[in-house]
Order: C-alpha cells, then sequence, then structure tokens
C-alpha cells in the first residue's frame, strides 16, 4: 500500500476511474473546478451517486441479520 499525501489523493483517485464511474466523473468534473473539491467531499459525492443510503441501510441491515453456521 502506498501512502498519498492528502492533497494529491484527488488527482491520483480521479486518475484511476473506469467505466460508468469515470463518465460520470467527466459530467461533473468541471462544476467541482469552481469549488474547493476535497477527497472527502468527492467520496461523498461519489457514494451519493453509486452507492445510494437506501441501499447501505438495506445491506447494513442484512449483514446485523446475518447468522453463522458451526458445523
Amino acid at each position: 500500500m502506498i501512502e498519498v499525501p492528502k492533497e494529491k489523493k484527488l488527482n491520483i483517485g480521479t486518475f484511476y476511474l473506469t467505466g460508468e464511474v469515470n463518465i460520470w466523473w467527466d459530467t461533473v468534473e468541471d462544476k467541482w473546478k469552481e469549488t474547493e473539491l476535497t477527497w472527502s467531499k468527492f467520496l461523498e459525492e461519489l457514494r451519493a451517486q453509486f452507492y445510494p443510503s437506501t441501499i447501505q441501510r438495506r445491506e447494513e441491515k442484512e449483514f446485523m441479520e446475518l447468522t453463522i453456521t458451526v458445523i
């Protein structure tokens, strides 16, 4: 694992985007150039777009309801 300086995370992270996420980033990147986009804000926007809170809650609920069977 490589440690990336905080100020470089956004540039490096967005460089490696592929597929649908890259298409999304290409459409919103200009909007964010007008503001100070941080890595945290980027992740928040990315999760909102591709991992909505309704799905997060459903996944969390399913996880909490998991049972482990030992044979």
